[in-house]
């Protein structure tokens, strides 16, 4: 699949490649935001750059359908389905609490298993982001491990672990 053929859309949101220019200076700016940064370990340009390259990625964009605006951005990886799982190495929606991050978790579920055909849909999230570990739960995401203090905290003095969970496709076709 190429990345500029990709695009999911929903009830309010549009999922398509990310651009050069104003596309990726909007991701810069919601990963150093303060709400986020915490959440993810943020990239420069050239890294996101680099994964855009890919051929098993795909750099997403997430806008709201009637008024164009970016709400978030996606990365999933494992695309070619060479292991049959494809893993959301990152979603950060802007604006929380207007059910984006749902709508966004809905239409990737959607494609993977009824058109990418996955076995398998995975991500991980510190432990410290309980409210994006409940919505991943409440779309039928599985807790399968917890990786032990496995980042340094923002203040250098702790750690943060990090869970990893996972949506198989029979469990997502039972939902």
């Amino acid at each position: 699949m190429k990345q500029r053929e990709f695009v999911l859309e929903g009830t309010h949101l549009r999922i398509r490649p990310t651009c050069p220019g104003a596309d990726m200076d909007f991701v810069l700016e919601l990963e150093d935001h303060e709400e986020n940064r915490r959440f993810i370990s943020p990239w420069l340009r050239e890294q996101h750059e680099e994964f855009k390259l890919g051929k098993d990625h795909l750099h997403l964009v997430i806008e709201n359908k009637e008024t164009k605006e970016h709400v978030g951005y996606m990365l999933l990886e494992g695309i070619l389905l060479k292991s049959g799982c494809i893993d959301l190495k990152r979603l950060v929606i802007a604006a929380k609490g207007l059910g984006y991050g749902r709508e966004t978790l809905r239409l990737v579920k959607d494609w993977a298993f009824n058109n990418a055909g996955a076995h398998r849909l995975q991500l991980d999230v510190k432990s410290i982001n309980s409210r994006a570990k409940r919505l991943y739960e409440s779309e039928g995401f599985v807790e399968e491990g917890l990786l032990r203090d496995r980042f340094r905290d923002e203040s250098g003095n702790g750690y943060v672990s990090l869970y990893i969970m996972s949506i198989l496709e029979k469990e997502y076709r039972h939902v």
